[in-house]
């Protein structure tokens, strides 16, 4: 369902407030993941037994996806009334259409390189308890942060794709940017730095991560994808834009294995810099690109 579902978010709002869109959605995203995670907890806990408590937690979940579907039915039913013209409808030349377009692949490869980053962030975790001490339960506490607390960042970043870059490409590029000196800067963090000052610096990457990546999907709007297509493109996007979850944990923990912390965390903080700057540049083409096709669409 993913798909149609940042296809949806789309829908609700103008093109000019694409940013703001996405960014809501995964600050609800996440707020109402964490009360289904406490709810399934609470179900779990008020069992006797393992098995019951599993069966408790599937049911919760179960109701929860229940009362989206209703929701869904009830409050999107408006928006899909603006899509019933002939024009609007999938057709599979739609397919070939958006792979022919370099946009489509440019975006894929951004979303990769957003995802990557944003997915990644957890190995602050193991590194300030392997690196710099940290006890397992602090570190587990400021991951719950990092994973959760940060998704109420996530409007922030479509206000300032809408409102203060008013282009989500030129947004990522300086988004992406700034990850980038931001993952760069672990490398040069000093041996002697506290446990608590380490954790401070890493807040600063892991919300930055979040409040880019809740825009990612917005910059579908700039390059050349209509409503009506934007499902498609982002099925194909995502085959792309996912990938890390299918080969990063393997990569990364065989540079573990090999080197040790000491040795295999530089090279994975390393890795995200260039997949930061990779993603800056290729969004920063993307804006330029859309700045001078502009012209030729409104004619």
């Amino acid at each position: 369902f993913w798909a149609s579902l940042m296809k949806a978010v789309r829908l609700v709002g103008t093109e000019e407030e694409q940013g703001l869109m996405y960014g809501f959605y995964f600050a609800c995203n996440g707020i109402f993941k964490a009360i289904v995670a406490w709810l399934c907890l609470k179900a779990y806990n008020a069992q006797p037994d393992l098995a019951s408590g599993y069966k408790s937690a599937v049911l919760v979940s179960s109701l929860a996806m229940i009362v989206a579907g209703v929701l869904v039915a009830l409050i999107m039913k408006n928006v899909k009334a603006r899509e019933t013209a002939e024009e609007d409808k999938f057709h599979w030349s739609m397919v070939l259409d958006l792979l022919k377009k370099p946009t489509v692949w440019i975006c894929s490869i951004v979303i990769f390189c957003g995802y990557g980053l944003y997915s990644c962030s957890s190995y602050f975790t193991p590194y300030l308890t392997s690196v710099h001490g940290l006890d397992v339960s602090t570190s587990a506490g400021i991951a719950i942060i990092r994973n959760y607390g940060f998704f109420l960042l996530a409007p922030l970043g479509g206000l300032l794709a809408d409102k203060v870059f008013k282009n989500t490409a030129k947004w990522m590029a300086f988004g992406l940017l700034v990850l980038a000196v931001l993952f760069g800067g672990v490398l040069l963090l000093p041996k002697g730095i506290s446990s608590t000052g380490a954790v401070i610096y890493t807040l600063f990457p892991g919300a930055m991560c979040l409040i880019s990546y809740g825009t990612v999907f917005s910059i579908m709007s700039g390059a050349g994808v209509s409503r009506a297509q934007t499902g498609t493109a982002i099925g194909i996007a995502s085959i792309i834009g996912y990938l890390p979850d299918m080969f990063y944990s393997t990569m990364f923990g065989s540079w573990l294995d090999k080197n040790g912390p000491a040795g295999g965390y530089p090279m994975i903080f390393g890795f995200l810099t260039a997949t930061a700057v990779l993603g800056a540049v290729l969004s920063f083409w993307l804006y330029k690109h859309n700045q001078k096709n502009a012209p030729l669409a409104e004619q």
